[in-house]
């Protein structure tokens, strides 16, 4: 049940000041993904480099848990719940949510370590060019389509 602290207890942790959330997947082919997050596949993906970043093998990153419903608990307990809960329409995602504390200028988007970019199936020549030249030292990939319909993989240039 929804109490007069559960709204509150949400608003406090996702309009935080102390903490922020970055999410990731798994899966850098899912076409819905791709239409979703990245302009119809006109945009770009940045894969982090996981086995040398404490942050991402913390417990403050962790899998989303896919639930019809929120189970029903206090208001500070589902506050905390709900980051790494969503609804199982979302399953497809396959996604990871990365909770940080903000400190000062740093945020932990700067604190992890990018290993390759992945060009989308739109992606304009001008944005590769850019990004290519902003990172030299990443490899860089471009999704393409693998066979039948829906189905993309990644190619990498390297």
């Amino acid at each position: 049940a929804v109490d007069e602290w559960t709204v509150p207890a949400l608003t406090m942790l996702f309009q935080s000041r102390w903490c922020g959330c970055i999410c990731f997947t798994y899966d850098p082919v899912c076409v819905q993904m791709w239409a979703h997050y990245a302009n119809s596949h006109s945009g770009f993906v940045v894969k982090y480099e996981r086995a040398d970043n404490w942050l991402l093998r913390s417990s403050q990153c962790q899998p989303v848990k896919y639930r019809r419903r929120l189970a029903a608990l206090e208001a500070q307990a589902l506050a905390l719940n709900s980051l790494w809960t969503k609804s199982e329409a979302w399953e497809y995602e396959k996604e990871v949510r990365l909770q940080y504390p903000r400190t000062g200028a740093y945020t932990a988007a700067g604190l992890l370590k990018p290993c390759g970019i992945i060009f989308g199936l739109r992606t304009s020549d001008a944005d590769k060019d850019f990004l290519r030249s902003v990172s030299p030292n990443l490899r860089h990939g471009q999704i393409v389509f693998a066979g039948g319909p829906y189905q993309l993989k990644v190619k990498w240039h390297d």
